[in-house]
């Protein structure tokens, strides 16, 4: 850093919270980095302007990490995949297994299933359990 027309190095302490980064913020933020920046103050500036979305990012997956269940990025992400799956079965089951009620000239109520193929919902519910 320059200052005074003199040169310091500027040393940034590692804190043991900054091991719980994920590798996505690490490569966003080296993407970010002015790399036409002039001098090397403006990259410092922009990392002190990004210093707190990281440090909260960090904080609370130290945290994570430190419940009984270990919670890790990677982990997030495949509990993310796996709940977008179980939400599709799910919409999938109440689309083939929906009935409706249709009221015939007597005023009768039937129920009839509105259905694409013909499944059986007990069977399609035990073979979603089974996945």
């Amino acid at each position: 850093m320059f200052k005074d027309d003199n040169v310091y190095k500027v040393y940034f302490p590692l804190e043991p919270v900054c091991m719980h980064l994920s590798n996505a913020s690490k490569e966003k933020l080296i993407m970010d980095v002015p790399i036409e920046a002039d001098s090397s103050n403006e990259k410092i500036l922009f990392m002190d302007s990004r210093k707190e979305q990281l440090f909260d990012e960090m904080n609370h997956m130290s945290y994570l990490s430190g419940l009984w269940f270990t919670f890790t990025v990677e982990r997030f992400n495949y509990l993310h995949v796996t709940s977008t799956i179980f939400a599709l079965l799910i919409n999938l089951v109440i689309l083939f297994t929906y009935e409706r009620e249709v009221y015939n000239t007597q005023s009768h109520i039937i129920k009839v299933p509105i259905s694409f193929a013909p499944i059986d919902p007990d069977l399609l519910i035990f073979i979603i359990g089974i996945l």
